[in-house]
């Protein structure tokens, strides 16, 4: 939400009713999600986790260098958002009793910068090719989501008792939102390639 406030002031776009209310549902529900969610007993991670993390993010690595040159910011997006969800699993799995060098000899922590590091330069190429709003919210969406489903999964994290049914319904409302302004980006991208003017925008220098 700050990202499209910020973007109303600095390039003067357009901030849409649909798009509004759109943000708004998916803040609601992002809100929500962090509310329900309680403090998480601390949990050794899953033998596999370090494994897998490092594969998917090879595959994320090898998308975004394939995709780089492309016109497809929903892409970027989504790479950034499963590259801050691989971020946020490593760092929930990383075990710190004390800091100690022998921290640098395990793959959890090299796995957390180099997730980093793609989550930035996805999330960047994402704003420079899409609308703001709709890239910021399908990236926010699918970095709560995914490490918060695969928390759930990995590490038996719960919600907070009696929140049950207000997370399950935050993150319905969450990923509706962030499907449909992914699918406006899209459709805006369309309507640009053809020649044609969206009838609301979140990009930069949208007209009035």
């Amino acid at each position: 939400m700050v990202t499209v406030l910020l973007s109303r002031l600095v390039f003067k776009t357009r901030l849409g009713a649909a798009a509004l209310w759109s943000m708004g549902v998916l803040v609601l529900g992002l809100v929500v999600i962090a509310l329900s969610t309680g403090e998480q007993p601390a949990g050794s991670a899953p033998g596999f986790l370090a494994g897998w993390l490092g594969v998917l993010l090879v595959l994320l690595v090898a998308a975004l260098a394939g995709g780089y040159r492309r016109h497809a910011p929903v892409l970027f997006a989504l790479i950034a958002g499963l590259s801050a969800s691989i971020a946020a699993l490593a760092a929930r799995g990383l075990e710190l009793s004390e800091f100690s060098l022998r921290l640098l000899t395990q793959p959890l922590p090299w796995i957390i910068l180099g997730s980093g590091v793609v989550a930035m330069v996805s999330y960047t190429r994402a704003l420079e090719q899409g609308a703001v709003g709709s890239m910021t919210g399908l990236y926010s969406v699918v970095e709560v989501l995914v490490p918060g489903i695969a928390g759930m999964i990995l590490f038996s994290d719960a919600a907070r008792p009696g929140w049950e049914v207000y997370k399950f319904a935050a993150i319905v409302c969450a990923l509706g939102a962030g499907v449909f302004l992914a699918l406006r980006s899209g459709s805006e991208a369309l309507a640009a390639v053809a020649g044609g003017a969206p009838t609301d925008t979140l990009s930069p220098g949208g007209g009035a």
